[in-house]
């Protein structure tokens, strides 16, 4: 799987769900707009390891629909 920026991801199929192995590094949304992100530690290197961190709102957007990230409303229920 591949996010906006390009990274690809490794994922695990349980049951009927898909869930990612590896932690988001996406710094765009689907329109290539840039979301809030933060490094872990403030250390850019961290983020191969560790992914980046997000804030509430961004992170309550991202959801895996279909193989891609989608941004949903807050308020909606999603896993992540």
């Amino acid at each position: 799987m591949n996010d906006f920026d390009g990274n690809q991801y490794k994922t695990q199929k349980y049951g009927n769900t898909i869930w990612m192995t590896e932690n988001l590094r996406t710094t765009r949304d689907k329109h290539g707009n840039e979301v809030m992100y933060y490094f872990p530690n403030e250390d850019p290197t961290k983020s191969e390891d560790f992914g980046l961190l997000y804030d509430f709102e961004t992170h309550a957007g991202f959801v895996l629909t279909d193989g891609s990230f989608h941004r949903m409303k807050i308020g909606k229920r999603c896993l992540i």
